[in-house]
């Protein structure tokens, strides 16, 4: 078995990685629609329900029409660099994710060469591995590298997983100074924040509020087996 991320950008409400700028645009929701009061079950047919919201205020990058498609690849031995994988699969990608952690080497060639195949960076920042988890400094260094190019950057910080330790009010008020420092040094880049599938119950405890967070991320791993499938999440 192996294991694969699909990182997929949609408008608010259509998760996994959703922007924060408004209300949504689109809300699909399951309806089924049958001719007659007592149908077969072949005539029944599935259709999406889309429900569009006037005055919609677009979120940073987000697309009017559509959404992005991205791809996390660093731990993948058979990857060979981003273009040897859009190759591979015949697909063209819009954000390419890497993860790293507060305080380690800032992944230049990798910002290069997501800017030199015209592809948005998604730089997931995890804590720093020693010393005081919310330092501002090592923070303020982190945007300025992430501000050298004016090109659009998501920057998901410090998302909640299973297994952290963040006390919610110690998290939020670091998150909110966070958006101030980015501002500062990097208004290239769209602060994501982020959780995964089993904190998803008690996530909203660290939610930092629509003014700090331009998106949001859910994080979903599937496992797919040897002769590509997988279990529909």
């Amino acid at each position: 078995m192996s294991r694969y991320a699909i990182l997929l950008l949609l408008p608010l409400l259509l998760f996994p990685l959703a922007s924060c700028g408004g209300e949504a645009v689109y809300a699909p929701a399951p309806l089924m629609i049958q001719s007659e009061a007592v149908a077969r079950q072949d005539e029944i047919v599935p259709l999406d329900l889309q429900i569009e919201i006037e005055n919609h205020a677009l979120g940073m990058y987000e697309p009017a029409v559509g959404g992005f498609i991205g791809a996390y690849i660093k731990r993948d031995a058979t990857a060979r660099g981003i273009r040897a994988f859009e190759a591979d699969t015949g697909v063209n990608h819009a954000i390419f994710a890497y993860t790293m952690t507060l305080g380690g080497e800032y992944p230049l060639r990798w910002v290069l060469e997501n800017i030199a195949g015209s592809k948005m960076p998604f730089i997931i920042v995890m804590p720093p591995e020693a010393g005081d988890v919310y330092d501002m400094g090592l923070l303020a260094e982190f945007a300025r590298e992430t501000g050298r190019f004016d090109v659009p950057v998501f920057v998901n910080l410090f998302p909640v997983v299973e297994g952290h330790r963040f006390v919610p009010t110690e998290y939020i008020a670091f998150f909110r100074e966070a958006r101030g420092v980015f501002a500062e040094y990097a208004p290239n880049v769209a602060l994501v924040w982020g959780f995964d599938a089993q904190s998803m119950v008690f996530s909203t405890q660290f939610y930092p509020g629509r003014g700090a967070a331009d998106w949001i991320h859910l994080i979903i791993y599937n496992e797919v087996d040897t002769s590509g499938g997988f279990r529909d999440f």
